[in-house]
């Protein structure tokens, strides 16, 4: 009886490792959007012209190079200012609204500013010229910190000297 505990328990181990390392299937997808913390809510157009937001899993062509796709396409049945809240503006993201032209993304000229003022919400706005499939890419670029020496006596808070930091 000992000697059959003793298999068994070889056996139950042999088969967790067999089982843990076995390979995973993985599925290539359209990327779908990334953490809506970076382009919250929902697209806005202006009125007088039909619209409708799209899942992005039926476009099947490619993003634009080093893109991510950061929202649901826009469909709008004629020329419209568009606009799509764009929170990760103020954390070093770069927001572009791309037209769908057959096979490929045309890039519009996307303004990203505070609507109606710094007291609204930080959108990015485009001029749809036509009728088409639209959507909010972007990119984040990492912010630059430059420390430099205080040009005068260094200041102490806390008991440690503070140095100036330029943000580029």
């Amino acid at each position: 009886m000992k000697n059959f505990g003793k298999t068994m328990f070889v056996v139950i181990i042999a088969l967790t490792l067999f089982m843990a390392a076995a390979p995973v299937s993985a599925s290539a997808n359209f990327i779908r959007p990334v953490s809506p913390g970076v382009a919250p809510g929902n697209w806005e157009w202006t009125t007088g012209v039909d619209g409708s937001e799209i899942p992005m899993d039926l476009v099947t062509t490619n993003p634009p190079a080093w893109r991510l796709l950061l929202t649901n396409g826009l469909n709008v049945a004629g020329g419209a200012k568009i606009c799509h809240p764009f929170r990760g503006g103020q954390f070093g993201w770069t927001g572009e609204i791309y037209m769908l032209n057959g096979d490929s993304w045309e890039k519009l000229t996307t303004n990203v500013d505070w609507v109606p003022t710094t007291e609204g919400r930080l959108m990015a706005c485009a001029q749809a010229s036509a009728a088409g499939i639209y959507a909010l890419f972007g990119f984040y670029v990492q912010t630059e910190v430059i420390c430099v020496k205080p040009p005068v006596s260094p200041q102490f808070i806390f008991g440690r000297t503070v140095n100036y930091c330029i943000f580029d």
